[in-house]
């Protein structure tokens, strides 16, 4: 297990804190018998956490979402998309872009991506 990319197959991925909902939901369904998950890995949730929110941007939209109540629709699509905007922006550091191609080589092209 990298710092940033966890492989599935990691029974650290099963881990809520480790690689967050979707990731921990597809570890453990990538271990029941009988149930068809491609291999793959997921951004580990401190990745994500060193990467996005280390961005002030991010910080600030994140901070405006606590002020929103949830029946406040229309305001929570707008800051999403501009959430989605943001992060979109982001340029990966060197050691992350390199966490990924290392993890990409040992699936080579059995992961649909």
């Amino acid at each position: 297990m990298g710092k940033y990319i966890i492989d599935l197959k990691d029974k650290e991925a099963c881990k809520l804190s480790i690689s967050g909902r979707k990731g921990a939901n597809l570890s453990r369904l990538h271990s029941i018998p009988d149930i068809p998950v491609p291999d793959g890995f997921v951004v580990s949730a401190q990745g994500y956490s060193d990467l996005v929110l280390s961005i002030p941007e991010v910080k600030e939209l994140l901070s405006r979402l606590t002020e929103i109540v949830a029946d406040q629709t229309e305001a929570i699509t707008k800051l999403s998309k501009e959430m989605r905007q943001t992060i979109g922006k982001i340029r990966l550091p060197l050691e992350f872009k390199e966490e990924i191609i290392k993890e990409l080589s040992k699936h080579g092209d059995s992961i649909p991506y």
